[in-house]
């Protein structure tokens, strides 16, 4: 029997796939910046112009632009689906009240995601998300934007162990064995519930051998016994939409073995080094790809840390 036939990787029924969507705040610091900028020209700031500093400047915001102009291609080379698609969360903690049932973390990696499709429209960054106060429904017959792995989010789950896609790696979630024959809700439960930290999930291959991130198994290191991550795990999925008759659209699913390895997989959208990565190593494609991330002593993400392993990244 093979690991990915356990109870604990079953699909769920499509009525029953909840999700999250999101309602953004408006705002642009890099508009105001350009107001500024503008408003300082008109006024006949010529001085300014020949200052040292304010050449050191110019430079930098040449760089900036020049970054964002590469960026911008790269969004719409690698995700040119994103401006029109739905960008949602699962559940976490079904069994709290409706404005605490999805993860902080997965709330952050949404800002980050939904940057990625501002961005591509307007060429800046807005204000980070809120979670709208009624849980609104996903029409899955379209573009998707999926955050979360598969224990919060039941379209990645379903897309990850389900028959529509065929993917080099998964989620093990069976990594003790009293874990196998659980199923979804049992498994959203394991640990948390109790006040403990959950399971340590991990990505494996087809075969449900351990992948190895960077020459290091893919499993999540916590920090001595406490409930902190010290290293986690995502994925980069980006594939033909896994929903029954919806195939002629795309999803892109960002998945981290835990909140932070979510969360990390958003921030690389904003990655001109790992978007670049993906495009010479896939051009245009469906792809799966692989990264790592670190935590600080306070538990913080580490923005700096966040990599793709360019040896996993592949063609779906």
């Amino acid at each position: 029997m093979s690991v990915w036939e356990y109870e604990c990787h079953k699909t769920a029924p499509w009525d029953k796939v909840e999700a999250h969507l999101i309602e953004k705040t408006v705002g642009g610091g890099l508009r105001e910046a350009g107001k500024i900028v503008a408003l300082a020209v008109l006024n006949g700031m010529v001085e300014a112009i020949v200052n040292r500093a304010f050449k050191e400047a110019y430079g930098a915001i040449k760089s900036l632009r020049a970054e964002a102009s590469e960026k911008k291609r790269l969004y719409h080379t690698l995700f040119p689906f994103i401006p029109e698609a739905q960008t949602f969360v699962g559940e976490r903690y079904p069994w709290m009240s409706e404005s605490r049932q999805v993860s902080v973390a997965d709330i952050q990696a949404m800002g980050d995601a939904l940057d990625a499709k501002v961005y591509m429209e307007c060429g800046f960054f807005l204000k980070k998300p809120k979670v709208g106060g009624t849980k609104d429904p996903v029409d899955f017959n379209g573009h998707l934007v999926s955050v979360g792995g598969p224990i919060p989010n039941r379209y990645t789950r379903n897309l990850m162990y389900g028959p529509a896609v065929n993917l080099p790696y998964r989620f093990r979630l069976d990594v003790h064995d009293t874990l196998k024959d659980k199923n979804l809700d049992e498994l959203r439960e394991a640990g948390v519930k109790q006040g403990e930290r959950e399971p340590e999930w991990l990505i494996a291959d087809e075969a449900g051998k351990i992948a190895q991130i960077f020459g290091a198994p893919s499993k999540p290191l916590v920090r001595g016994a406490g409930l902190d991550w010290l290293t986690d795990y995502f994925m980069i999925i980006k594939s033909r939409n896994a929903c029954p008759g919806a195939e002629e659209f795309k999803s892109l699913v960002l998945a981290g073995c835990h909140g932070p390895g979510s969360r990390a997989a958003a921030m690389a959208l904003k990655d001109v080094k790992i978007l670049k990565l993906i495009e010479d190593t896939v051009g245009d494609a469906d792809f799966q790809a692989l990264g790592r991330v670190s935590l600080s002593s306070a538990g913080d993400l580490v923005a700096s840390t966040i990599a793709v392993d360019k040896d996993t990244i592949k063609k779906l």
